[in-house]
C-alpha cells in the first residue's frame, strides 16, 4: 500500500465520522459499463403456500466469531483520548467480538512502526501484514492471532515489500514489490524463502504520478492472482484503476472491462473462485476522502453488480463464502452475496469512527466461539 500524506489521513476524521449515508458515491459508470443492482421488492406477510415469512434480519448477532480490526488513531479501548491530536500515526490491529467484548490488542507495540493490510491464513491461526513506517521502506511481517511467533517475512532489500495474501495452502504469500520507481507482484515461499517476480505485473512511479499494483489476491484454485493497479497523481490521491488476473500457469495477464475511473480496489476471489468482490475508492487506498460502494463481478469480467449503493468498504468474504462482511455508516455489516439480508453484525457492536477512540476501515471475521 502507498502511505498516504499525514494531511489527507487527517482529513479520513471528518470523512468516516459522518452521519448514515453520508459518504457518498463517487460517481456511477458511464453507459458503457453495464451494472445492475438487486431489485426492490415488496416483502409479503405470507408465503403462496400460507406459512409465514421470515422476518427480516435485525443482526447478525447469532453468527459466532471475532472480528479482527485494522484501525489508525488513538486507541480503540478508550485509553488514549487526546482531542488534541488524533495520531493519525497510530496503526495497530484489534481482536473482538461484535459487539466490542473482548477487546484486545494483537501484539502491542511490535513493530514500533504500526501494523497495516492484514491477510489471515487459511488455517485462520496466523496474520501476515506490512508495517506503516513514516519514514523508511515498510516490510512483511507475520505473528500468531495469540500473539505468539512474531517474524519478519520480507528479507534485506533496498525495496518497499507490502500488501501480503496467504496463498490457499498458506505456503506461500503473494505481495507487491517496489525497487525504484518499479512495482511487481511478487510470490514468496514461506518455507524456503524464494521470492519469484511476475514480470508483465509491473508499474512505475514516475514522480508525477504512479500507476502501480496493490492489493494482491488468490484464486481459490491458487491458478491465478487478481490486483489492482493504482493510479495516483503527484500528491498520492487515487485518480483511478484498473483490475487485473494473472495466470500463473501461462503468465499472461488480463484486464477485466471496469470503468477505470469508478476507481475499484480491495479485490478477492469468493471461496468458491465465482465472483470477484471489489470496493469503489477502497477506504484504505483513499484515506481522506469519500469512499465509495462494494460491487462483485464474475472473473470472466462479466455482469458487474453494484451491493451497496449507500455506502460500504474495507469488504472481505466470510471463509464459508456464505456472507460479506464490509465497513459502512461507522459500523461492521454483513450482507449475502447478492446483498440481500444487510444488518450490522451486533447492534451492540462499537462506532469505529470517532476522535477519542480512532477508526478502524478494514475488518477480517474469524470463525469460532
Amino acid at each position: 500500500m502507498t502511505r498516504i500524506p499525514a494531511v489527507l489521513v487527517t482529513a479520513l476524521f471528518v470523512v468516516v465520522a459522518c452521519s448514515p449515508g453520508s459518504a457518498a458515491s463517487p460517481g456511477a459508470p458511464s453507459s458503457s459499463t453495464s451494472v445492475s443492482t438487486p431489485p426492490a421488492t415488496t416483502r409479503p406477510s405470507m408465503a403462496v403456500d400460507g406459512s409465514p415469512i421470515p422476518t427480516p434480519r435485525i443482526d447478525y448477532a447469532d453468527v459466532p466469531g471475532r472480528l479482527l480490526v485494522q484501525h489508525l488513531g488513538n486507541a480503540l479501548d478508550g485509553s488514549e483520548v487526546d482531542p488534541a491530536n488524533l495520531h493519525a500515526e497510530r496503526a495497530r490491529f484489534y481482536l473482538m467480538k461484535p459487539d466490542g467484548t473482548g477487546l484486545t490488542e494483537l501484539l502491542p507495540g511490535r513493530p514500533t512502526t504500526g501494523k497495516n493490510m492484514a491477510d489471515i491464513s487459511p488455517d485462520l491461526t496466523k496474520v501476515a501484514f506490512e508495517d506503516w513506517p513514516e519514514t523508511g521502506a515498510p516490510k512483511i511481517y507475520e505473528v500468531h492471532l495469540d500473539g505468539s511467533g512474531f517474524r519478519m517475512i520480507s528479507t534485506p532489500c533496498d525495496c518497499r515489500e507490502t500488501d501480503p495474501a496467504y496463498s490457499p495452502d498458506g505456503k506461500r504469500i503473494a505481495f507487491v514489490r517496489q525497487v525504484a520507481n518499479e512495482a511487481r507482484v511478487g510470490i514468496r515461499d514461506l518455507a524456503g524463502g524464494k521470492v519469484t517476480m511476475l514480470a508483465k505485473t509491473v508499474g512505475n512511479d514516475t514522480g508525477t504520478g504512479s500507476d502501480m499494483p496493490e492489493q494482491p489476491s488468490w484464486s481459490p484454485d491458487g491458478r491465478s492472482i487478481v490486483y489492482a493497479m493504482m493510479r495516483r497523481n503527484d500528491g498520492r490521491r487515487l485518480m483511478s484503476s484498473r483490475i487485473k488476473i494473472v495466470d500463473l500457469t501461462t503468465m499472461a495477464v488480463r484486464e477485466l472491462p471496469i470503468l477505470a475511473t469508478l476507481s475499484v480496489g480491495e479485490p478477492k476471489f469468493s471461496p468458491d473462485g465465482a465472483l470477484l468482490l471489489l470496493a469503489a475508492r477502497p477506504a484504505y487506498a483513499t484515506l481522506g476522502e469519500l469512499f465509495g460502494d462494494i460491487y462483485t463481478i464474475h472473473p470472466d469480467g462479466t455482469s458487474l453488480t453494484l451491493l451497496t449503493p449507500d455506502e460500504g468498504t474495507g469488504a472481505s468474504w466470510t471463509p464459508d463464502g456464505k456472507h460479506i462482511l464490509y465497513y459502512a455508516q461507522n459500523y461492521i455489516w454483513l450482507m449475502d452475496p447478492d446483498g440481500k439480508n444487510k444488518a450490522q453484525w451486533s447492534r451492540s457492536g462499537p462506532d469505529l469512527s470517532t476522535g477519542e477512540r480512532g477508526y478502524g476501515y478494514t475488518t477480517y471475521w474469524i470463525p469460532g466461539n
